[in-house]
């Protein structure tokens, strides 16, 4: 059974840090805003994957997919994956 869990926890996440910053000043900033957090949820490692899926702990979405990654900073490597 698929779910919509992961784009339910970046919405949520989203409405969050918007509440906290009231509103973009201009829509470049949104965008490279989102950019980032694109760019971070990429590189974030699986902590809690239980079942069938439990060997994804401990690797990110590229790992997973078995992209290579030279390192494991997200900053580093978002101009790389942009």
């Amino acid at each position: 059974m698929k779910t919509n869990n992961i784009a339910e926890n970046v919405n949520r996440r989203i409405t969050i840090r918007m509440k906290t910053m009231e509103s973009f000043k201009n829509i470049i900033n949104s965008e490279n805003y989102l950019n980032l957090y694109k760019n971070y949820l990429r590189f974030k490692s699986y902590k809690d994957c239980k079942g069938t899926i439990k060997f994804k702990n401990g690797k990110s979405p590229f790992e997973v997919c078995d992209e290579m990654i030279r390192n494991k900073d997200w900053l580093k490597n978002a101009l790389t994956f942009y």
